[in-house]
């Protein structure tokens, strides 16, 4: 336990919370591999919106204690309504577009988007996704270019509340518009389109050599990211997988590995977790059949007293499944990624998911770019918002409450919203700011932390190799 001392500036004591609780967190990566959670602290100190992407935990966690001044909601009356699966963590680099259906039919039913990141799902009350993803929306908008930071910020963040209201009560979206959410969104999908057309992907990662094609090696580069040939204890591990997957039903026909590497550098909460990339083809001798998959480890959520249950009971119980089970319950479309499958590696779950540009996310670094540059307005960054509330929305009407009961998350959200919602919209913009403040203050307290106490943020771990 951390603790402060007497008469501590308030800092000192938040500081000692702040890190206590990272390293509960990461103790899973700082037992196994040292080096890796150090590349990740590195990562969240760099950059604000970095931090918040690696610190659900913590942000979850903290809206658990009684904090004078921070914004409280008035719409979790109903207690049992209340308890939906959630996505967990919905900030908008965890949507990006999808192809669904059959991978060898390129395009035939159209790109959309979505949320592409369920590891985080657990029941829990649903104004907790829609906070978490109104304060990424404030870390999207905040300090951008052309546009006093608070407006910005609040139209933003109203249009995340504004797009959640229409999308529970909406019973399906249909097809997916792409000119209807701005520009950002349009660019997304349009690339994805150009890219996945000329299998772009395969051949950006992969090269021909003694008339096979196999992964461009990539040592890793400063900021730790690369592809490197498996060791031996990783090509078993592989082997198991890839065996087991074959039998899924959401292998392909033929399904055949031609190559893998482990990717690292990727992600920022799991950067530390194990990837596989594995290039495969369906039985052909050509390229044309060639495809990519990533094979990821996924862990539990952090335990959260009083906010988060584990999905048990009503979806299922074994962890590989948590991530898929829960994908194709809060999708709009069940099989936004046919590809994807939970395995069982013995000591760790993975989920395996298609890579390629159709299935590309949003990117905060390259928006802001976008903006800087002109090819995308403020008001398209709106645009992308709205829909990232409108997704919510949709996914919470879909979800199962803890209680199991279908339709019961949509009739419980719709009621509670009843004729008061401006007041929800004006209750999300209101706790935005106050999350977004807390945000950028902890950012700058992991910073100095790290500096104080070294890139391990003073824990100490066991090595794994030396356990007997």
């Amino acid at each position: 336990m951390i603790t402060a001392c007497v008469g501590p500036p308030p800092d000192v004591g938040r500081r000692a919370w702040l890190v206590e609780q990272l390293v509960r967190d990461d103790r899973i990566w700082l037992d196994r591999d040292p080096a890796l959670l150090a590349t990740k602290y590195q990562v969240m100190a760099a950059d604000p919106y970095d931090f918040f992407r690696g610190s659900a935990g913590v942000y979850f966690r903290d809206l658990a204690r009684p904090v004078p001044g921070r914004p409280r909601t008035a719409f979790l009356e109903d207690a049992a309504g209340a308890e939906v699966l959630l996505v967990g963590d919905p900030h908008p680099e965890n949507f990006g577009a999808f192809l669904p259906g059959d991978p060898s039919e390129p395009l035939a039913t159209g790109l959309r988007v979505d949320v592409n990141d369920l590891d985080a799902a657990a029941f829990g009350p649903w104004v907790l996704d829609v906070r978490r993803a109104a304060v990424g929306v404030a870390l999207l908008v905040d300090d951008l270019p052309g546009c006093d930071p608070q407006t910005c910020r609040d139209v933003a963040v109203a249009a995340v509340a504004e797009g959640y209201v229409a999308g529970v009560r909406a019973t399906g979206m249909g097809r997916f518009d792409r000119d209807a959410w701005g520009e950002a969104v349009r660019r997304l999908l349009d690339k994805a389109e150009e890219d996945e057309a000329v299998h772009d992907r395969v051949g950006k990662e992969t090269e021909t050599v003694d008339g096979h094609r196999r992964f461009v090696r990539e040592p890793l580069d400063e900021a730790g990211k690369g592809m490197l040939s498996l060791t031996a204890s990783e090509s078993a591990e592989l082997h198991d997988l890839v065996v087991a997957y074959a039998a899924d039903p959401a292998a392909p026909v033929g399904f055949r590995v031609l190559d893998a590497v482990r990717r690292f550098g990727r992600g920022v909460s799991s950067l530390p977790a194990v990837r596989y990339a594995v290039l495969y083809d369906r039985g052909d001798d050509g390229p044309d059949d060639d495809g990519l998959l990533v094979l990821r480890e996924v862990v539990d959520p952090p335990a959260i007293p009083s906010l988060f249950a584990p999905v048990t009971g009503v979806l299922v119980l074994r962890p590989e499944d948590r991530v898929p089970e829960a994908s194709r319950r809060l999708w709009a479309v069940a099989d936004s990624d046919p590809r994807l499958a939970g395995l069982d590696a013995g000591t760790r779950a993975f989920k395996v998911l298609s890579w390629s540009d159709a299935f590309e996310g949003f990117d905060h670094v390259d928006l802001a770019e976008d903006v800087a540059d002109g090819t995308v307005g403020v008001d398209d960054l709106v645009g992308l918002a709205r829909l990232i509330g409108t997704l919510l929305g949709g996914a919470h009407g879909r979800a199962p409450t803890a209680g199991g009961r279908a339709g019961a998350a949509r009739e419980a959200i719709v009621g509670a919203l009843q004729g008061r919602d401006r007041g929800f919209v004006d209750e999300v913009v209101a706790a935005a700011a106050y999350d977004l403040q807390r945000v950028r203050d902890d950012h700058r307290l992991l910073r100095e932390a790290i500096d104080d106490l070294g890139p391990h943020l003073g824990a100490a771990w066991v090595d794994v190799e030396d356990l007997p």
